[in-house]
């Protein structure tokens, strides 16, 4: 369903998107189940517009809106709100170094699929898995070398490699 209108409000967020002119455009469709409603504007109509910089930080594109229901953008303002203190961050932290050993078990061994059938043969999949993740654990650290923080590509790795000898 497109109509064209000036100003397109939400009626379950009462979140109003305005346009210059009147070429926005209205889509009902669904995303995981929930209502929402996207709102485009035409790309003519938004190049010259003086204001796009508030807009839309897209050089190439016109304005975009997704607008949701009101429970779910409440939801979703709550949880941003908690994911700004403290404690969520501390909380946070422990998952991240959960994350990082699930992704070295994932990069290293494997671990997607079980090998074998049965919970005991599993059970022993994983037990030697995490054995040898603490093995090369060890190996790097018997060896000095430091934790890996943020990925870094090869050609970086190599301008390091680069700089220390020069």
């Amino acid at each position: 369903m497109r109509t064209p209108s000036t100003a397109l409000t939400s009626p379950s967020t009462g979140t109003t998107g305005t346009s210059p002119a009147p070429t926005a455009s209205r889509e009902a469709s669904s995303r995981d189940g929930l209502p929402i409603v996207q709102v485009t504007f035409r790309l003519p109509d938004c190049t010259p517009c003086p204001d796009r910089a508030r807009c839309t930080r897209s050089a190439h594109n016109a304005r975009a809106m997704t607008l949701r229901p009101r429970e779910q953008f409440e939801a979703q303002q709550r949880i941003r709100a908690d994911q700004a203190t403290d404690s969520w961050k501390e909380q946070y932290a422990l998952r991240a170094g959960v994350e990082g050993t699930m992704a070295q078990a994932s990069s290293r061994c494997d671990v997607h699929r079980a090998r074998y059938r049965g919970l005991a043969r599993t059970h022993l999949q994983h037990v030697l898995t995490a054995t040898a993740l603490n093995l090369v654990r060890t190996d790097a650290w018997l060896a000095g070398i430091p934790l890996a923080g943020a990925w870094t590509s090869r050609l970086t790795r190599l301008h390091t490699t680069l700089a220390a000898t020069m």
